[in-house]
């Protein structure tokens, strides 16, 4: 097994082109294939990222939704957002959803709900982006 350590890689073709072999045979996309942004944050009280990757923002716009702000813009708003959470960060044992529910090419907004399925802040909310950057 060979190791290359490199400290930038550019395609030979465009410098966004850099294909990556999965498994036996088939080649996937370096570029499309990275996660472009996530996002680990307290959705209740006073909101704030605990941690984050293409993030510039989060604005409460009250209980239970939340806009993230990108550090870098997507593309398009064509892209795909996956959110998660729970009530309590460490006890949770119930029930929550979470949507992206609006995608523009430098926002993404999350609703959530509690464990009675009715709006509601959650203690630990997460969301990961895939797409294209602008």
């Amino acid at each position: 097994m060979s190791t290359v350590i490199a400290d930038n890689l550019t395609g030979k073709t465009a410098a966004n082109d850099v294909t990556v072999t999965v498994g036996a045979t088939a080649t996937a996309s370096l570029q499309s294939s990275l996660a472009k942004a996530w996002v680990n944050f307290n959705g209740t009280g006073t909101v704030a990222i605990r941690d984050s990757f293409n993030q510039s923002s989060l604005v409460d716009n009250g209980t239970g939704i939340h806009t993230i702000g990108f550090a870098n813009n997507m593309n398009n708003d064509n892209y795909s957002g996956v959110s998660g959470g729970h009530v309590n960060i460490t006890t949770s044992r119930h029930t929550h959803n979470t949507f992206v529910t609006l995608f523009t090419t430098s926002t993404f907004t999350i609703t959530c709900n509690n464990s009675s399925l009715t709006a509601g802040d959650l203690a630990l909310t997460t969301a990961i982006v895939n797409g294209d950057l602008a």
